[in-house]
């Protein structure tokens, strides 16, 4: 029998016992008990906080549990909590593993930074989970705030070994073993064995002293801990660590972790630079994709099979309000990732294997949901050179393909891709064609079963199209239905 959820409650909220995370009506609320109601009172009035809050920290503000309860947070909860705080809405909650190279190490970097700038105004982070990190577009932001407490002159930094394995671990898995982090991470979401990382690590990196002290050492210290025939006798209180030795220690890990890169580039970060479209037809190809974001002016547009957020650009210059791109190739997700944040664009990329995204996982399995239940509303979609990755490459049957793009978003342009093509006569090299049904009239007739065909476009030279559609149920701008 499964348990229901916590009404309201976030599902990864219950880890920690000073305080839980409510969704209502929209807004994010946190209930507070006990003594650190006291110490995140205080908190909100420092000027540590007040002049980090929006940019680094999340914006926080006391409110009353009447308000909470007027928002929709149960009564129950209301009265079980000893102080209430509002936190700012954002946009998309994402986690560790669904986020490229780049993203992970912008929230160590931010992590980091915090920590030291902390420990110099008389704070300290409790723990460093990956997960206390969220992103606005490509901006980091740091949204646990009982993480934060006054620092003890002496006290270690709690949050090392969690440090190392969230965020530090899975950096050095990709930049020196060619590794992609998000599969195993997602394998495992308290973070990655630092056991495993370091014999998955070239023996080069016992050379790098970062690697060696933070990875190899502390391995081998866990090794011997477990090998130990009596481990409470190995069992030691910690050493006190002067204040400048922890500011020391985070500046130096942020230094070295954003210089860290990924070791090899991937296929098709490559591919979008060498054997993409000719000029003609990428051009073409662009200029649909801006005419239809121009005429329907999405709010949100999902870019599904995005690379390097070439066309994700294009939506946004032409007045898409957000776009949100997935891809499963790492390396070219991280050039989309570093051209937004270097652009300030508004827009979010992620890690998403269409064929096998990230299911509910967790306790209860709502701890960590779904990306496409967090998705919310999405106005548009753009499917450009995807459908015979998931048809062919993957055996996806097509009709169940069209249906879940055209569940997806109410409007969108779909890019048909032939078996004429060379990129499909690549797919079917080595192997029995099995796919009577994939051609441009069963796609055209099976989508058509979903929604209207608004329009079909010709990308010549190519015999690929791109076909715009509009579900049914859907008005156009003008008011006007299909």
């Amino acid at each position: 029998m499964r348990i229901p959820p916590r009404a309201n409650r976030a599902g990864g909220s219950f880890r920690d016992p000073e305080g839980h995370v409510y969704l209502a009506s929209g807004r994010v609320f946190r209930g507070i008990a006990g003594r650190a109601a006291n110490r995140l009172r205080a908190f909100l009035h420092s000027d540590f906080f007040r002049e980090r809050a929006g940019a680094r920290i999340v914006e926080t503000w006391e409110v009353t549990p009447e308000e909470a309860s007027e928002a929709g947070v149960a009564e129950a909860d209301t009265g079980a909590w000893d102080m209430w705080v509002e936190h700012a809405a954002l946009p998309l909650i994402t986690y560790p593993y669904e986020w490229p190279f780049e993203s992970l190490k912008q929230a160590a970097c931010l992590t980091l930074d915090l920590l030291a700038d902390a420990l110099r105004n008389g704070y300290t982070l409790k723990d460093a989970s990956a997960f206390n990190v969220q992103f606005i577009n490509s901006r980091p932001i740091f949204i646990d705030i009982l993480s934060f407490a006054e620092y003890e002159e002496g006290a270690p930094f709690f949050g090392y070994k969690q440090f190392c394995e969230q965020f530090f671990a899975p950096l050095c898995l990709t930049a020196f073993a060619g590794i992609d982090f998000n599969q195993w991470f997602r394998g495992r979401i308290d973070g990655l064995d630092v056991v495993e990382v370091s014999r998955a690590l070239p023996l080069s990196t016992r050379c790098r002293p970062q690697v060696l002290m933070h990875i190899h050492s502390q391995a081998w210290a866990m090794r011997n801990l477990e090998s130990a025939s009596n481990q409470a006798s190995s069992i030691r209180t910690p050493r006190r660590i002067p204040r400048r030795n922890l500011i020391a220690l985070a500046d130096g890990l942020r230094r070295y972790a954003d210089g860290l890169g990924r070791g090899r580039r991937t296929y098709w970060q490559k591919y979008a630079v060498d054997t993409s479209y000719d000029d003609r037809s990428r051009a073409s190809k662009m200029r649909i994709a801006r005419e239809f974001v121009t005429r329907t002016g999405p709010a949100r547009l999902l870019d599904l099979g995005c690379n390097t957020g070439e066309y994700s650009k294009v939506a946004i210059d032409a007045g898409a309000d957000s776009v949100i791109g997935v891809d499963a190739d790492g390396g070219a997700l991280d050039l989309a990732a570093r051209q937004a944040r270097g652009d300030s664009l508004p827009a979010q990329f992620l890690f998403w294997d269409i064929a096998n995204p990230s299911p509910d996982l967790g306790w209860m399995r709502e701890e960590r949901m779904s990306l496409e239940r967090r998705l919310g509303r999405v106005d548009a979609v753009f499917c450009f050179a995807v459908i015979h990755h998931l048809v062919i490459g993957r055996n996806i049957p097509l009709e169940e393909f069209v249906g879940w793009i055209c569940g997806l978003a109410p409007q969108g342009l779909i890019e048909f891709v032939p078996k004429s093509d060379p990129m499909v006569q690549g797919l079917l090299r080595d192997r029995d064609d099995i796919f009577e049904r994939y051609d441009r009239e069963h796609f055209e007739r099976v989508l058509g079963e979903h929604a209207a065909i608004v329009d079909v476009h010709d990308l010549d030279p190519t015999e690929r199209i791109i076909v715009e559609f509009r579900r049914q149920d859907h008005e156009s701008p003008s008011g006007e239905r299909p």
